[in-house]
């Protein structure tokens, strides 16, 4: 690739993140409308709880767009995890109800209000706003495995500063071809966050190390969620691969995006297997899915709401665009602007 056409590419990356990128009042009303919500709550509700801001408006991956997502953290007598609300669903949703109606009365919100009962995960949907902000909330009870994600891709995003907006800008892209719902079957925003990660493990030199952490163990992240001081556990983390690891690779954004595209555009191949604890190989995944991104905590495929039909949908819209980046034609058109 010709430095003008690198040179065109990274403005158009940095242009797309820019437009996108969450800035601080955002960040600081989200930050209120928490707040907020458990001042309310906590006056209110007899549990002992805390409520976590997670996903990417923490990690600093979001759109603007976006919704916020809030776990709420629930704990015994002892100060650990209260683990019925991860065992037993109809708990959950009790305590739930009782969230919906507090905040409810409070903010005199009515139809802004809805309980998802039967998700995987229950969720209270909330549209509320700070200062004519106005914002969509999803509250999960003792999700854990958010908090983990978040404390994942933080700890990614805080090692090179090339990572938000590449990501930011694969979210935008990924919007523009409408391939980023998992109830369409697509793949999920945490997917695509993956994706760029593990890709910037493989291109070589890398830009990210393997995982450096094993938050696996359940009773182990529960400990550091214990201790409230989740930041300076990451921030040790960081410091800690920082001394092991210095990526010599200096390729800007746009020659990132382009790799990116060529990257799974060749490496989309039915059944094959990505995950950031291990180096890509062609290892065949035999469990019937059409893409497999592992999970780094169970394990579990993220893409596993692909078909056959979305397969094809999605493979195309990499084909398109790695058609358009050889024949220098991609342009805002091809991203959410």
């Amino acid at each position: 690739m010709s430095k003008i056409v690198s040179n065109y590419y990274d403005d158009l990356i940095y242009l797309v993140y820019e437009t996108h990128r969450q800035r601080k009042e955002d960040y600081q009303a989200k930050l209120k409308i928490r707040q907020h919500f458990y001042e309310i709550l906590n006056s209110k509700l007899d549990v002992s709880f805390d409520l976590y801001m997670v996903g990417s408006t923490q990690t600093q991956f979001s759109l603007r767009s976006s919704d916020m997502d809030l776990c709420m953290l629930v704990y015994d007598a002892d100060g650990h995890i209260d683990q019925r609300y991860r065992q037993d669903k109809a708990t959950t949703i009790a305590l739930l109800k009782s969230i919906k109606d507090i905040i409810s009365e409070k903010l005199w919100l009515k139809n802004e209000i809805n309980l998802l009962m039967n998700a995987r995960v229950p969720i209270l949907k909330i549209e509320t706003e700070h200062n004519f902000y106005r914002v969509a909330v999803d509250l999960n009870i003792n999700g854990d495995l958010s908090i983990r994600n978040t404390f994942l891709l933080t700890y990614y995003q805080e090692l090179d500063h090339r990572v938000a907006p590449l990501v930011v800008a694969i979210k935008s892209w990924a919007r523009k071809n409408r391939i980023d719902s998992p109830f369409y079957g697509m793949l999920s925003s945490y997917s695509l966050s993956l994706m760029a990660i593990h890709f910037l493990q493989n291109i070589q030199p890398p830009i990210l190390p393997l995982l450096q952490i094993d938050l696996t163990n359940q009773s182990t992240f529960d400990r550091i969620v214990n201790t409230g001081r989740l930041q300076e556990h990451l921030n040790v983390f960081i410091l800690e691969t920082r001394k092991k690891f210095h990526s010599q690779n200096r390729l800007p954004l746009g020659e990132l995006f382009y790799r990116f595209i060529g990257y799974y555009l060749q490496r989309f191949s039915y059944r094959y297997h990505f995950s950031i604890r291990e180096l890509f190989a062609y290892r065949f995944s035999s469990n019937g899915t059409f893409i497999m991104i592992e999970d780094p905590f169970h394990y579990h495929n993220t893409a596993s709401s692909v078909t056959i039909s979305s397969y094809m949908t999605i493979m195309e819209a990499f084909r398109r665009t790695y058609s358009s980046l050889k024949c220098y034609t991609l342009s805002e058109q091809f991203f959410d602007l």
